[in-house]
């Protein structure tokens, strides 16, 4: 079969992106061939039918989604012939590729359950409807979780909004990330949806110390007797990060006053640092919150290296400047901070379970309904935030308890052990590759 893959950009290292190459991978694995109709493909690869209109980077869909969600500064009749003169723009370049590719199966990523770029969304929707092609709606995240998206300014955008995700004919599967959002949608919409998370490379591991990237503490500074934690998601409001960064300070601090003290089998001085590696990209729209969190790091002393221009989804080398994995900074991890106030799943806590990792969690509502049922052991800031300067902060004495319990477990690398096998054993059984591939199977012979 050929199968296409419709998503805003892929091959990064956000959720979405990750979800895709894994199931691409598979079907190819399968015997089927595998396209992507995109706006952006961070791997340049040759399977791609490449439609910038469709990337939300772009500054005409910025300017569009600004005003139609934040500024409304026209007449709907004008902000109308804009918004259609982009749809159709983008239904003639979408109905080439279909004509040309004449694709079998087509899998929708987020398109039809957000409100990035709704000129895509209607224009995929009229391109759909002429070919009829059987398509599987992935819905990871929807406009309605999102403030920003739930008072446009325009009628006709809100009557957009309302009549997604749409059901179709062809539209054999709308699947979900988690139990809320299957609820919503069916009381929104009427959808049954089918329930299913996300999934890992449980069986292979994805990255070890090598001559490769050995040198990568040494190359960002960091130290022997330095504790390094890693916070691997995208750089945006909802992921929280001012938490993992009081935290780290907080545990540096703590770990100063009972310096010299043996954790994870080498001694942390009092002139020692925990060191925040942040090696993923800043989202779109979130620039002002980026600011924000670095403003954070140098106000309260925390040694915070931003370092999305050194990661990339593969290894490389550029005129002689090495370009690590974004895998390759897990093995050097000492804690994974994963601090998001909103996720679709949990794919970074999947990561940090797959590695290995003791994680650092804020309890979100998706989290506290279906993935710590699964029996995870973790570091907990419970599931509470206070507003403060325009940031979210979890309670000073969550953040100590979580601080105090994580100095406990610094400090016995076998209970650590115990922990992350169990965490891993939990997490294969439920989200591995497996499973998805019997999916996928499945799914594929129902056509």
């Amino acid at each position: 079969m050929k199968i296409a893959f419709i998503h805003y950009r892929t091959g990064e290292r956000d959720g979405v992106s990750l979800e895709i190459e894994k199931r691409a991978e598979i079907l190819q694995k399968l015997g089927h061939k595998v396209f992507y109709i995109t706006g952006f493909d961070g791997l340049e690869r040759q399977n791609v039918f490449l439609i910038k209109e469709l990337d939300i980077k772009t500054s005409y869909n910025k300017f569009l989604r600004e005003d139609c969600f934040y500024n409304g500064l026209f007449e709907e009749n004008f902000m109308i012939s804009l918004y259609f003169q982009l749809e159709n723009k983008i239904y003639k370049k979408l109905n080439k590729a279909f004509e040309k590719l004449k694709p079998d199966l087509v899998f929708v990523h987020n398109i039809f359950s957000h409100a990035y770029n709704l000129p895509a969304t209607t224009a995929l929707l009229k391109v759909l409807d002429k070919h009829q092609v059987k398509t599987v709606a992935v819905n990871h995240d929807f406009w309605f979780e999102r403030p920003y998206f739930q008072k446009p300014k325009y009628f006709f955008i809100k009557e957009i909004l309302q009549s997604l995700p749409p059901v179709r004919p062809y539209i054999i599967k709308q699947q979900v990330i988690n139990s809320l959002a299957q609820e919503e949608i069916l009381r929104r919409r009427g959808i049954k949806a089918e329930l299913i998370g996300d999934y890992f490379e449980y069986s292979q591991p994805l990255a070890k110390i090598d001559d490769f990237n050995r040198d990568l503490r040494e190359y960002f500074g960091i130290k022997k007797d330095d504790l390094l934690m890693l916070h691997a998601t995208r750089i945006t409001q909802r992921k929280n990060i001012e938490n993992a960064f009081v935290f780290a300070r907080e545990l540096e601090k703590a770990l100063r006053k009972l310096a010299p003290i043996k954790i994870l089998g080498k001694t942390f001085k009092r002139t020692s640092r925990v060191v925040v590696l942040l090696p993923n990209f800043v989202e779109v729209d979130a620039l002002p919150y980026y600011k924000e969190i670095k403003k954070l790091a140098e106000k309260i002393k925390l040694n915070a290296i931003f370092a999305w221009e050194k990661f990339m989804p593969e290894r490389k080398e550029e005129n002689g400047v090495k370009i690590y994995s974004f895998w390759d900074a897990y093995p050097f991890a000492d804690l994974i901070t994963y601090t998001s106030s909103w996720e679709g799943f949990g794919n970074q806590f999947l990561e940090a379970v797959h590695f290995k990792k003791l994680p650092v969690v804020f309890e979100y509502p998706v989290f506290e309904k279906d993935i710590k049922r699964e029996g995870y052991e973790y570091v907990s800031l419970g599931s509470e935030l206070k507003r403060r300067n325009g940031l979210a902060f979890v309670p000073k004495e969550k953040v100590k308890s979580a601080v105090r319990d994580t100095i406990k477990l610094l400090q016995k690398p076998k209970e650590i052990k115990r922990i992350v096998e169990k965490n891993f054993k939990i997490a294969r059984k439920n989200h591995s590759l497996e499973k998805l591939e019997k999916e996928l199977k499945s799914l594929i012979k129902s056509l």
